[in-house]
């Protein structure tokens, strides 16, 4: 069996699966001046499919038809697709290093880009556009938090976990103390895989 700890495993394999969220997210109180500048706005950068999910219950899509919008690999963009949203540019590494290569090739002198994200995520992506002096606006759409949902997984019947994210790792890390060494251990993207390595030599 492969346990998925990830908010949402709709475009995994559910064959053996079982879903056991170790995060949810919640949407945070937004500035209404933010709201205001949303029909200025000529980018969107879309770097989960949490942000997608909880700014399209914000607008309805039709807002969103001349905004060029770019996602954070492919299963942000599917749920893009989902919502009936096509990405303009998607980028092949799951990371906001990825994103950052996309954007390194556009002419956005006259952009004004948007940028929801969680509230836990790395500055990177906003230095980079600090730095290049792009016109943006960024927005704490929702902050990811811990649980430990009961029933707690049978650790025996278990062959694989899967980690979405590093706070899927930390919050694994928070649930139950440790990361076992005994089951295949599987990351998405490449700063999770960087989390996962860091939690493993804690436990060595």
């Amino acid at each position: 069996m492969r346990l998925y700890l990830g908010t949402d495993p709709e475009n995994c394999d559910l064959k053996d699966l079982i879903h056991y969220p170790i995060i949810k997210t919640v949407p945070l109180q937004i500035s209404p001046h933010i709201w205001e500048d949303f029909a200025d706005y000529t980018h969107i950068l879309f770097t989960s499919k949490n942000a997608v999910q909880i700014l399209l219950a914000q607008f309805h899509q039709d807002k969103f038809k001349n905004k060029r919008l770019i996602a954070i690999g492919k299963s942000t963009a599917a749920k893009l697709a989902q919502e009936g949203l096509a990405s303009h540019l998607v980028s092949q590494n799951e990371s906001q290093e990825g994103v950052i290569e996309l954007l390194k090739h556009q002419d956005l002198h006259d952009a004004y880009v948007f940028y929801p994200r969680s509230s836990l995520a790395r500055k990177k992506l906003e230095h980079y556009l600090g730095s290049r002096g792009i016109r943006h606006q960024i927005c704490d759409l929702y902050e990811t938090v811990f649980q430990k949902p009961e029933p707690f997984p049978d650790f025996a019947t278990i062959d694989e976990i899967i980690f979405t994210s590093p706070s899927t790792v930390k919050g694994f890390v928070a649930a139950f103390g440790t990361i076992p060494h005994d089951k295949k251990l599987t990351c998405i993207g490449p700063i999770t895989e960087d989390e996962l390595k860091k939690s493993l030599k804690i436990f060595l």
